[in-house]
């Protein structure tokens, strides 16, 4: 239904203040039913679901559940390389999301290596 998209909106919305006001755990559950809406509603792979992913590693990052952010980091990325093309713009913000988590995690080849790979994009 075309409900779907608006209350999965809602929810990234929703995420996105309590995120602004420190309630991590809201914000996850926010973010993590957008994902369940968007992939009841698209059955797989949609840009939605991989931004909805992002939104998740970012509260992990700030958390600083390095570990738990980049798997977020990692599916994000694996769909948008199956929905939008090597060339995108959100995959080069993959790129350059991973190579932070890898300095926060003081795993400076692979940040930099990371970093490279967003660079090529961009």
């Amino acid at each position: 239904s075309s409900k779907k998209p608006d209350t999965a909106s809602a929810c990234n919305a929703a995420g996105n203040e309590y995120k602004a006001n420190g309630q991590y755990d809201k914000a996850l559950e926010m973010y993590s039913h957008a994902v369940s809406l968007l992939t009841a509603e698209h059955g797989g792979d949609h840009p939605d679901i991989a931004r909805a992913y992002n939104n998740i590693a970012s509260v992990y990052i700030t958390l600083e559940q390095y570990d738990r952010a980049l798997e977020m980091c990692r599916k994000s990325l694996a769909m948008f390389k199956a929905t939008q093309g090597d060339g995108h713009p959100d995959i080069a913000r993959g790129y350059n999301n991973m190579g932070y988590v890898y300095d926060q995690k003081c795993e400076f080849d692979r940040a930099l290596e990371m970093y490279h790979r967003s660079l090529q994009i961009f």
